[in-house]
Order: C-alpha cells, then sequence, then structure tokens
C-alpha cells in the first residue's frame, strides 16, 4: 500500500472565529442600516408588492447576504492548503490555482512555532520555516508542535540523504566496508554454507531495501559477503536459469 501524503489546512477553529466576528459585523451593519418609510411604500405600490411582501423581501435580501459572507468565510479558511512530502512541502493558494512547491525540505535551516494565548488552548498556531534566503510562515494550522516535529524528521532525512555517498564508485564504496548507507550481502538466494538454494535469504535483503527507502537511502551491493570479499553473482544468475528451465 502507497503512503498518502498528509494535506493541511487552517485549524476549524478559525472558521468558527471567522463566522462569529463577519455574522456580528453584518449584525452591526444592519443595526446601523435604517430604511426609510418611504422605501417600503414605494415597494409596496410597485409590481412586486403584489405578490411578496416587503417583510420577506427584506428577509430574502439579508439570507443572500448572509450566505455569501459564510462562503467567503469558508473559502479564506479552507485555502490555502498544503501537502507534506517528503522531500518538498507543496501548497495550493485557491481552487483556481494548481498544486505548486512551496520549499524543498532540505531547504529548511529551522522551524519556529508560534501561539497565543487561546491558540494554544485550541491546539492550533503559525509555524515558521526558516531557509537561507527568507522566512516561509504557514499560519492557523492544527496541532503545530506535532507538524514540527514531523517536518524536522523530514528535514533531518532530506539533509541525510543529500549527505549520503549514493554516487560513490561501486570499489570505492566496497572498500568502505558496511555503514549507514552501504549494505552487503554474499547473495540473493545462494546459501553458500549449504551450497544450494535458500529462498529465506530473500527476506532480509527486501528488509534492507525497505529499510533504505524509509530513511535517507543507501547501496545495497548483491554478491559481496560482510567482510568485503567480491562473491559475485554466478550461483544466484545459475538458480535463475534453473528456475526458468523447471517452468518450461
Amino acid at each position: 500500500m502507497v503512503a498518502t501524503e498528509p494535506t493541511l489546512r487552517k485549524s476549524p477553529y478559525i472558521f468558527i472565529l471567522r463566522t462569529a466576528a463577519a455574522e456580528l459585523l453584518f449584525t452591526f451593519l444592519l443595526l446601523g442600516v435604517a430604511l426609510p418609510i418611504s422605501t417600503r411604500r414605494l415597494y409596496e405600490a410597485s409590481p412586486s408588492g403584489s405578490f411578496l411582501s416587503f417583510d420577506l423581501l427584506v428577509v430574502f435580501i439579508f439570507t443572500i447576504l448572509q450566505v455569501l459572507i459564510i462562503v467567503a468565510v469558508f473559502l479564506s479558511w479552507y485555502f490555502p492548503t498544503y501537502t507534506i512530502g517528503d522531500r518538498e512541502l507543496r501548497w495550493r493558494r485557491n481552487f483556481l490555482n494548481a498544486e505548486a512547491t512551496l520549499v524543498k525540505t532540505q531547504e529548511i535551516q529551522g522551524i519556529e512555532v508560534k501561539q497565543g494565548w487561546l491558540a494554544r488552548r485550541l491546539d492550533y498556531g503559525s509555524l515558521i520555516l526558516k531557509t537561507s534566503s527568507a522566512e516561509i510562515r504557514l499560519r492557523n494550522l492544527p496541532r503545530p508542535v506535532q507538524l514540527a516535529d514531523h517536518l524536522d524528521s523530514s528535514m533531518t532525512a532530506a539533509q541525510a540523504r543529500q549527505a549520503a555517498p549514493l554516487d560513490r564508485p561501486l570499489p570505492a564504496l566496497i572498500a568502505e566496508g558496511e555503514g549507514q548507507y552501504a549494505e552487503f550481502k554474499a547473495s540473493l538466494m545462494w546459501d553458500y554454507r549449504r551450497q544450494s538454494v535458500n529462498k529465506d535469504l530473500y527476506e532480509p535483503v527486501m528488509k534492507n531495501l525497505v529499510a533504505f527507502m524509509n530513511t535517507a537511502g543507501g547501496v545495497l551491493v548483491i554478491g559481496v559477503a560482510d567482510d568485503g570479499q567480491i562473491l559475485g553473482i554466478e550461483q544466484d544468475l545459475s538458480t535463475l536459469k534453473e528456475a526458468q528451465c523447471g517452468r518450461l
């Protein structure tokens, strides 16, 4: 199963707070607007006044305005969205824009969490991502401390991948021996002790590959013993040929 990359948007508390503020402002504006009596009389004297009362018209208009306010507040909360990958942080500004790279993980040099009094109690806040050229502020995200820890782990792994000697010549890697970024396996399925095929040897090879994929990466060399002795892959190739002949 392929792991999905987490997508983040502002804390839902932000939507609630913004909706409350917008409705409060709308209420004050409504109280401040006094329609003159002549407006009612003019409407009731018009053809429209015969099938829709003035009071229902006012309710209808105010309802539409409130719906528009809620939609605007919802969109301001829903966007932007952020997608956290192992190698980059992507964002989508609004529904009209496609997703784009905001910053490469390896470019992040520091992460700072900002939370006010209310934000600490509701567990949301802003992240400040520091690079060599700028600071990127991600505002009002939920669980900012856990998010900062996650980004810090991704940042460390990305920097380790950049420092890993994956492009070194193979003889040089073998000469340096096994380490964090290099693993030797004598064979894929040929057991040199038994001098026969041993399918159980296949499992640790796959485990090493998964471990490299989940961390900073590395090089897995088949046909080299743990002490660096080069054994080759002729035995493995012969077992594959025998297996193919057996199926024919």
